[in-house]
C-alpha cells in the first residue's frame, strides 16, 4: 500500500480510513461489496473508503498568496514549485488460492466447527444467513464481542441492524471461498459474494480475519485499524491515496492514521529523501 503525501501547507482531504476504526472492518467491507452487487442497496450503511488502484497524479496545488502576515521569504529563493513525498507501507504475507474455489454451503448450527478458520467462516456465514445473531456473535473472540456490544450502543449496530445487513448481503446469493492469507498469528480468508467477475474485471472479495483463542479458531476485529484492508475493494496493488496536510495552529499536523506518515516525512525529507518505506507485516 502506497500513500503519497504532498508537502504541508494546503487544504486537507478528510481521513479516508476512519470508517474502519469507528464502524468496524466487517461493516465497511460488507457495505463496499453491497455497492457492487446487482439489485442490492447500501443506503444507510457505512460508505466504502476512497481508494485508487493506481498511483494518482498529484493534484495541482494552489500556492498560498503572499499577503498579510503570510509574507514572501525574507531571503532570495528559487521559484516555488510543487513537490511530493511518498510513504510506502509494506504488508508481507503468505498467499494460497483454493483450487478450485470452494462454495460455502449453509449448514445447521449443530454441524458448526471451530477447529479451522475455514470451518469458522462457514459457521459464521451460516448463522448470518439464518439470522441467528447470538450464534454469529459466538464465532468472534472475546474482545471483538465486546466491541460489537459497544457498537450497538454507540452506532445502533444492534442485532436488527446486522440482520438487515445480512439479508441484503447473503440471501439468495452464492458465496465462494477464494484465497487464504497467513501473516503472523492471523489467517485471512478472502471470499466472494455473487458470481465471479467478468474477464478483465477485478474480483470483489471480503476479508475474514481469524486467530486461535485457546484451542479454538475465532474471528477477530484485531486488524480493524490495519490500512491494508482499504485496498480490498480496489482490485489493484499497490493502492495509492493522496493525503494532504492541514496543520493546526500549533503546527502539530493532522492526527489519526496520518500521524506516522507525517513523522516519516519530517524525519526523512529534510535529509533529501523523496520517499520512505516501513515494513508493517
Amino acid at each position: 500500500m502506497r500513500k503519497q503525501i504532498p508537502s504541508p501547507g494546503h487544504p486537507t482531504s478528510r481521513h479516508p480510513q476512519a470508517p474502519f476504526r469507528t464502524l468496524g472492518l466487517h461493516v465497511v467491507c460488507l457495505a463496499a461489496i453491497l455497492s457492487v452487487i446487482p439489485h442490492a442497496s447500501h443506503a444507510q450503511v457505512a460508505g466504502k473508503p476512497s481508494t485508487q488502484a493506481t498511483n494518482p497524479a498529484p493534484a495541482a496545488l494552489t500556492p498560498q498568496p503572499y499577503k498579510g502576515l503570510f509574507t514572501k521569504p525574507s531571503y532570495p529563493t528559487t521559484e516555488r514549485k510543487q513537490n511530493q513525498f511518498t510513504v510506502e507501507f509494506v504488508y508481507r504475507f503468505f498467499e494460497q488460492a483454493y483450487s478450485p474455489a470452494v462454495p460455502i454451503h449453509v449448514q445447521p448450527k449443530s454441524a458448526s466447527l471451530s477447529d479451522t478458520p475455514e470451518h469458522v467462516l462457514v459457521a459464521q456465514i451460516s448463522a448470518a444467513t439464518a439470522m441467528d445473531y447470538e450464534t454469529w456473535l459466538a464465532t468472534w473472540d472475546t474482545k471483538s464481542q465486546q466491541l460489537f456490544h459497544d457498537d450497538a450502543v454507540t452506532y445502533k449496530h444492534d442485532p436488527a441492524f446486522w440482520k438487515r445487513l445480512w439479508q441484503r448481503a447473503y440471501q439468495g446469493r452464492e458465496i465462494t471461498l477464494v484465497k487464504r492469507l497467513e501473516t503472523g498469528q492471523y489467517v485471512i480468508l478472502e471470499y466472494r459474494i455473487g458470481p465471479p467477475p467478468a474477464p478483465g474485471k477485478p474480483d470483489q472479495l471480503l476479508p475474514g480475519i481469524f486467530k486461535l483463542e485457546g484451542e479454538r479458531w475465532v474471528s477477530t476485529r484485531a486488524l480493524d485499524d490495519s490500512g491494508v484492508f482499504a485496498a480490498f475493494d480496489a482490485g489493484g496493488n499497490p493502492v495509492a491515496q493522496l493525503i494532504d496536510f492541514e496543520p493546526v495552529p500549533a503546527f502539530s499536523g493532522q492526527t489519526t492514521n496520518f500521524t506516522e506518515p507525517q513523522q516519516l516525512f519530517f524525519k526523512n525529507q529534510p535529509h533529501g529523501a523523496q520517499s520512505a518505506t516501513r515494513l508493517v507485516w
